[in-house]
């Protein structure tokens, strides 16, 4: 099973269950990391020893944290 949200609520559920029932209501996969805040990617950039991070937004440290 798979974690899904819609930006309230986390819910398990089947990759088919999602692709018939939670998608068309605006459920995506769960990422631990949009549920942080800047500061603390920013803890994690740092800690993972990358560079370039400061003046980054929370989209690009999520990207430049998953290596995108």
């Amino acid at each position: 099973m798979q974690q899904y949200t819609d930006g309230k609520r986390v819910i398990n559920a089947t990759e088919k269950a999602f692709e018939v029932i939670y998608k068309k209501q605006g459920f995506r996969k769960y990422d631990e990391l949009e549920q942080k805040g800047v500061r603390e990617l920013k803890e994690i950039a740092k800690e993972k020893g990358l560079e370039g991070y400061s003046n980054l937004n929370k989209e690009e440290l999520i990207k430049l944290l998953k290596g995108d």
